[in-house]
Protein backbone atom coordinates (compact mmCIF):
# COMPACT_ATOMS: atom_id res chain seq x y z
CA UNK A 1 0.00 0.00 0.00
CA UNK A 2 1.00 3.36 -0.48
CA UNK A 3 1.55 6.33 1.98
CA UNK A 4 -1.98 7.78 1.19
CA UNK A 5 -3.89 4.35 1.20
CA UNK A 6 -2.24 3.91 4.13
CA UNK A 7 -3.57 7.29 5.52
CA UNK A 8 -7.32 6.58 4.31
CA UNK A 9 -7.81 2.86 5.14
CA UNK A 10 -9.11 1.43 7.94
CA UNK A 11 -7.19 -0.25 10.49
CA UNK A 12 -8.57 -3.31 10.40
CA UNK A 13 -7.65 -3.21 6.48
CA UNK A 14 -4.32 -2.31 7.28
CA UNK A 15 -3.63 -5.24 9.72
CA UNK A 16 -5.32 -7.18 6.99
CA UNK A 17 -3.05 -6.74 4.52
CA UNK A 18 0.26 -6.56 7.01
CA UNK A 19 -0.57 -9.97 8.04
CA UNK A 20 -1.61 -11.23 4.81
CA UNK A 21 1.70 -9.86 3.22
CA UNK A 22 3.28 -11.44 5.75
CA UNK A 23 2.08 -15.02 4.95
CA UNK A 24 2.93 -14.20 1.56
CA UNK A 25 6.53 -13.82 2.05
CA UNK A 26 6.41 -17.15 3.57
CA UNK A 27 4.69 -18.92 0.89
CA UNK A 28 7.09 -16.92 -1.73
CA UNK A 29 10.54 -18.57 0.67
CA UNK A 30 8.72 -22.19 0.45
CA UNK A 31 8.24 -21.66 -3.68
CA UNK A 32 11.82 -20.75 -3.79
CA UNK A 33 12.97 -23.53 -1.65
CA UNK A 34 10.61 -25.80 -4.25
CA UNK A 35 12.37 -24.26 -7.12
CA UNK A 36 15.61 -25.25 -5.80
CA UNK A 37 14.70 -28.65 -5.00
CA UNK A 38 13.41 -29.20 -8.63
CA UNK A 39 17.25 -27.72 -9.68
CA UNK A 40 18.98 -30.31 -7.58
CA UNK A 41 16.77 -33.25 -8.15
CA UNK A 42 16.58 -32.63 -11.95
CA UNK A 43 20.92 -32.48 -11.65
CA UNK A 44 21.05 -35.36 -9.87
CA UNK A 45 18.48 -37.41 -12.29
CA UNK A 46 20.76 -35.88 -15.23
CA UNK A 47 23.82 -37.14 -13.88
CA UNK A 48 22.85 -40.19 -12.77
CA UNK A 49 20.95 -41.43 -15.90
CA UNK A 50 24.07 -39.91 -18.42
CA UNK A 51 26.87 -40.58 -16.04
CA UNK A 52 26.31 -43.27 -13.94
CA UNK A 53 23.07 -45.38 -15.73
CA UNK A 54 21.11 -45.01 -12.93
CA UNK A 55 18.14 -42.70 -13.38
CA UNK A 56 15.65 -41.73 -10.20
CA UNK A 57 12.93 -43.24 -10.74
CA UNK A 58 11.06 -40.60 -8.64
CA UNK A 59 12.92 -37.27 -10.01
CA UNK A 60 9.89 -36.39 -12.64
CA UNK A 61 7.33 -37.09 -10.15
CA UNK A 62 8.47 -35.02 -7.83
CA UNK A 63 9.40 -32.29 -9.64
CA UNK A 64 5.81 -32.15 -10.82
CA UNK A 65 4.76 -31.86 -7.52
CA UNK A 66 7.61 -29.18 -6.16
CA UNK A 67 6.33 -27.44 -9.60
CA UNK A 68 2.71 -27.10 -8.20
CA UNK A 69 3.86 -26.21 -5.20
CA UNK A 70 6.01 -23.41 -6.46
CA UNK A 71 2.60 -22.27 -8.80
CA UNK A 72 0.10 -22.17 -6.38
CA UNK A 73 2.35 -20.84 -2.99
CA UNK A 74 3.36 -18.00 -4.53
CA UNK A 75 -0.33 -17.12 -6.79
CA UNK A 76 -1.13 -14.63 -4.35
CA UNK A 77 1.82 -12.69 -3.75
CA UNK A 78 1.80 -12.08 -7.86
CA UNK A 79 -2.10 -10.76 -7.32
CA UNK A 80 -0.80 -8.47 -4.16
CA UNK A 81 1.92 -6.95 -7.03
CA UNK A 82 -0.35 -6.90 -10.22
CA UNK A 83 1.68 -9.28 -11.75
CA UNK A 84 -1.16 -11.68 -13.36
CA UNK A 85 -1.60 -11.28 -17.34
CA UNK A 86 -4.64 -9.35 -18.12
CA UNK A 87 -5.96 -8.14 -21.03
CA UNK A 88 -8.17 -4.85 -20.46
CA UNK A 89 -9.37 -4.27 -24.08
CA UNK A 90 -12.50 -2.93 -22.62
CA UNK A 91 -11.33 -2.31 -19.51
CA UNK A 92 -8.74 0.84 -20.12
CA UNK A 93 -12.22 2.42 -21.77
CA UNK A 94 -14.48 2.70 -19.15
CA UNK A 95 -14.51 5.74 -16.62
CA UNK A 96 -13.30 4.92 -13.44
CA UNK A 97 -16.90 3.77 -11.91
CA UNK A 98 -16.94 1.48 -14.58
CA UNK A 99 -13.67 0.25 -13.79
CA UNK A 100 -14.63 0.14 -10.02
CA UNK A 101 -17.63 -1.96 -11.26
CA UNK A 102 -15.48 -4.33 -13.31
CA UNK A 103 -12.58 -4.55 -10.99
CA UNK A 104 -15.44 -5.71 -7.93
CA UNK A 105 -16.85 -8.20 -10.46
CA UNK A 106 -13.53 -9.39 -11.11
CA UNK A 107 -12.39 -9.98 -7.76
CA UNK A 108 -15.60 -11.62 -6.21
CA UNK A 109 -16.06 -14.04 -8.94
CA UNK A 110 -12.18 -15.01 -8.44
CA UNK A 111 -12.32 -14.95 -5.13
CA UNK A 112 -15.35 -17.61 -4.79
CA UNK A 113 -13.98 -19.77 -7.67
CA UNK A 114 -10.56 -19.83 -5.66
CA UNK A 115 -12.19 -20.63 -2.20
CA UNK A 116 -13.84 -23.56 -3.68
CA UNK A 117 -10.67 -24.96 -5.65
CA UNK A 118 -8.81 -24.60 -1.96
CA UNK A 119 -11.41 -26.12 -0.16
CA UNK A 120 -12.20 -29.02 -2.68
CA UNK A 121 -8.20 -29.84 -2.61
CA UNK A 122 -8.05 -29.50 0.89
CA UNK A 123 -10.62 -32.28 1.33
CA UNK A 124 -8.80 -34.11 -1.04
CA UNK A 125 -5.57 -33.55 0.90
CA UNK A 126 -6.90 -35.08 4.12
CA UNK A 127 -8.37 -37.91 2.23
CA UNK A 128 -5.32 -38.76 0.63
CA UNK A 129 -3.04 -38.70 3.88
CA UNK A 130 -5.75 -40.46 5.68
CA UNK A 131 -5.61 -42.89 3.16
CA UNK A 132 -1.93 -42.92 2.97
CA UNK A 133 -2.06 -42.75 -0.78
CA UNK A 134 1.13 -42.22 -3.09
CA UNK A 135 2.09 -41.23 -6.07
CA UNK A 136 3.55 -44.55 -8.55
CA UNK A 137 5.42 -46.62 -8.28
CA UNK A 138 8.55 -46.28 -5.88
CA UNK A 139 5.68 -44.88 -3.80
CA UNK A 140 7.78 -42.11 -1.94
CA UNK A 141 5.39 -39.27 -2.80
CA UNK A 142 2.62 -38.74 -0.83
CA UNK A 143 -0.48 -37.15 -2.68
CA UNK A 144 -1.81 -35.29 -0.34
CA UNK A 145 1.33 -32.95 -0.48
CA UNK A 146 0.47 -31.18 -4.13
CA UNK A 147 -3.43 -31.08 -2.90
CA UNK A 148 -2.07 -29.62 -0.06
CA UNK A 149 -0.10 -26.63 -2.17
CA UNK A 150 -3.36 -26.32 -4.24
CA UNK A 151 -5.52 -25.71 -1.29
CA UNK A 152 -3.47 -23.57 0.43
CA UNK A 153 -2.46 -21.33 -2.64
CA UNK A 154 -6.08 -21.19 -3.21
CA UNK A 155 -7.38 -20.19 -0.18
CA UNK A 156 -4.62 -17.63 0.11
CA UNK A 157 -5.24 -16.03 -3.02
CA UNK A 158 -9.00 -15.79 -2.38
CA UNK A 159 -8.11 -14.11 0.68
CA UNK A 160 -5.73 -11.87 -1.30
CA UNK A 161 -8.42 -10.66 -3.30
CA UNK A 162 -11.29 -10.80 -0.51
CA UNK A 163 -8.65 -7.96 0.50
CA UNK A 164 -8.82 -6.21 -2.55
CA UNK A 165 -11.95 -6.03 -3.11
CA UNK A 166 -12.36 -4.24 0.61
CA UNK A 167 -9.64 -2.04 -0.52
CA UNK A 168 -11.49 -1.02 -3.53
CA UNK A 169 -14.70 -0.46 -1.71
CA UNK A 170 -13.38 1.86 0.58
CA UNK A 171 -11.13 4.27 -1.36
CA UNK A 172 -14.10 4.13 -4.24
CA UNK A 173 -12.92 5.11 -8.29
CA UNK A 174 -10.04 6.44 -6.95
CA UNK A 175 -8.31 2.92 -5.68
CA UNK A 176 -4.59 2.01 -6.90
CA UNK A 177 -6.17 -1.26 -7.70
CA UNK A 178 -7.91 0.39 -10.90
CA UNK A 179 -5.17 1.94 -12.23
CA UNK A 180 -3.27 -0.49 -14.25
CA UNK A 181 0.50 1.95 -14.07
CA UNK A 182 0.41 1.32 -10.05
CA UNK A 183 1.22 -1.56 -7.89
CA UNK A 184 -0.85 -2.16 -4.83
CA UNK A 185 1.08 -3.60 -2.63
CA UNK A 186 4.98 -4.08 -2.45
CA UNK A 187 6.15 -7.95 -2.24
CA UNK A 188 9.49 -7.63 -0.53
Amino acid sequence: MTDRQRSRSPLILLSMNSLLSAVERLMLAIAALCVVAILLVTAVDVVGRYALNQALGWAYDTALVLMVGTVFLSISSIQAARGHVAVEVLYDRLPPMGRLIMACLHVVVGAFGFFLIGWKNIEYAAEAARMGWVYGGFGVIPTWLPYGFIGVGSFLMAIRMVEQLLSMLFEGASSSLLNKNSTAVEVR
